[in-house]
């Protein structure tokens, strides 16, 4: 019966048949709106300059140096707990 029913329905894709309102729409409303004085005026706010910041600068081989100082010290305790 459902598929009855589709069937009988079911047509020929005619696109010219159907036309999209929305947009004639939306003006008419936009119109009225102005008529009406229901409207502001809008402007774009003044874009603020933004003073570029400078990066951080860090010290990659001081870091290093470190990293490797604390190594050493590392690697003889973890030998000792292994060796317990």
């Amino acid at each position: 019966m459902a598929m009855r029913l589709v069937e009988d329905m079911a047509g020929e894709w005619r696109p010219e048949k159907y036309k999209d309102t929305y947009r004639d729409d939306l003006l008419k409303r936009i119109e009225e709106k102005v008529k009406a004085g229901e409207t502001e005026e809008i402007t774009e706010p003044e874009k603020e300059r933004k003073i570029a910041k400078g990066g951080e600068v860090i010290d990659l081989m001081s870091l290093l140096k470190k990293s490797i100082e604390k190594k050493p010290a590392r690697r003889a305790a973890s030998r000792k707990r292994r060796a317990a």
